[in-house]
């Protein structure tokens, strides 16, 4: 008997390492993890029965296919274990009626396993009539209890900034998705916070390490900041690697900035505009995270608990069903490499960074754990 997960990763820099910690704390012997772009989960699902997915991306309608991928997975009898990577930093003054259009549409019923961040989510879930488990974010917990010694010794200054300016650097088109004043007013204190950046910049002493958003153009970045000696625009690399860099984070409204805080780094919130959870950091990192939109600590064992006593097994010898996935899969990630050639999924690749390989299987943007 054999339990297949599917672990899609959108942002390798967001997700990758907390998601490899998730599959550890929840592997059982037989277990089958695979992590992979969500275009090749999305196409694997059509293949595969009694799948157990474990993130988000499931709900887009593709143009080759009539049903979406949690359509599939309902009716291959698989079990989604929905997280929203997004589901807690928003303007407060918005807040609550961001998280419900989220929701609204996304047709969840009570077959699903739905994580929420903190109680205010539990009880906007609640109002919509979705089951949901309040948990927090595994991420912030797994990923804190990595060794994030600093590079940098106490002697030298060294500063991370985090941007969060999507609605003005992305070559992704935006405006679709608010209406039209939600939309003006992301521009306005955007640009407000834009020219926040520059001048901090300015005054900053020492080496500054720019980590930008992954919705972000870093081509643009590189432009701004070329003539800038002490300014350096990180590669798409995995967080830790950034948050290893500097004794103190300047962010612009970012849910890094959480990170940093879990992981006992003094951060500052330069934005114009308040947000959920980050608004809610203390300047001590010694005390907890006290906010309605993210529990702290993290609830492991009613998270484990829910997923195992939920996941659905397989039917088929370990080997077998191993070696059948990895096939398609690479099959599904040759096709879309050819596709990437194109320039078609441009700015999925871009969010996608870069897939650091540490598995028992990797080839491609492929890992698989058994």
């Amino acid at each position: 008997m054999s339990r297949l997960f599917f672990f899609p990763i959108e942002t390798c820099p967001r997700e990758l390492n907390y998601k490899r910690l998730v599959s550890k704390s929840i592997f059982k012997d037989g277990d089958i993890h695979i992590f992979a772009r969500p275009w090749v989960l999305q196409m694997l699902s059509r293949i595969f029965k009694n799948i157990n997915w474990f993130g988000q991306n499931c709900f887009e309608r593709s143009r080759f296919f009539k049903t979406t991928t949690v359509e599939e997975l309902r009716k291959k009898h698989g079990k989604l274990f929905y997280f929203d990577e997004e589901g807690g930093v928003y303007p407060i003054n918005d807040a609550e009626n961001i998280f419900n259009k989220r929701y609204k549409n996304k047709n969840l019923t009570v077959e699903d396993i739905v994580f929420s961040w903190g109680t205010k989510q539990e009880e906007l879930l609640n109002n919509l009539k979705i089951r949901n488990f309040m948990v927090g974010h595994p991420k912030f917990i797994y990923s804190s209890l990595e060794n994030i010694k600093s590079k940098t010794s106490n002697s030298e200054k060294a500063t991370l900034i985090l941007t969060n300016f999507s609605v003005i650097f992305s070559k992704n088109n935006f405006e679709k998705w608010f209406e039209k004043d939600v939309y003006s007013n992301f521009i306005s204190t955007a640009l407000k916070n834009a020219s926040k950046l520059l001048s901090l910049v300015n005054k900053l002493d020492g080496k500054i390490y720019i980590r930008i958003h992954p919705s972000e153009d870093m081509k643009l970045y590189q432009k701004i900041f070329k003539k800038i000696n002490n300014v350096e625009i990180l590669p798409r690399e995995d967080l830790i690697q950034s948050l290893q860099r500097a004794n103190n984070v300047y962010h612009f409204n970012c849910t890094t900035a959480v990170d940093a805080f879990f992981h006992n780094i003094t951060v500052k919130n330069m934005a114009d505009g308040s947000y959920t959870i980050v608004n809610d950091i203390p300047e001590n990192t010694d005390h907890n995270l006290d906010s309605l939109w993210l529990n702290d600590p993290f609830d492991s064992e009613l998270f484990t608990r829910t997923i195992n006593d939920n996941a659905k097994d397989y039917v088929m010898h370990k080997f077998f069903l191993r070696n059948m996935v990895y096939f398609y899969a690479i099959i599904f990630e040759t096709i879309y490499k050819i596709i990437s050639l194109f320039g078609l999924r441009h700015y999925q690749d871009e969010k996608f960074g870069e897939f650091n390989k540490n598995s028992n299987v990797s080839f491609f943007d492929i890992e698989i754990v058994s």
